[in-house]
């Protein structure tokens, strides 16, 4: 399994639009989870918490859209 992470500077979206997003993702064939968020302090912690690491790395801010896969593999 792989798990990967991606910063999108300066993109906003609204909470319910992500979370629909992440769901949609997260039924896809091979992908385990998928977690789309705002790169607040809280959204952070809970990412690295679930196994993202490095995720604390990426820099984001408030205004950041980042995007965290788990899948079977990188061509899923």
């Amino acid at each position: 399994m792989i798990t990967e992470s991606a910063m999108l500077k300066n993109r906003y979206f609204d909470s319910v639009f992500l979370m629909r997003i992440s769901k949609q993702l997260g039924e896809q064939p091979g992908i385990h989870y998928a977690a789309l968020v705002m790169g607040t302090p809280k959204n952070i912690e809970i990412l690295a918490d679930a196994g993202y690491s490095g995720i604390e790395t990426l820099g984001a801010s408030s205004n950041d859209l980042v995007v965290s896969i788990k899948a079977d593999s990188i061509d899923t």
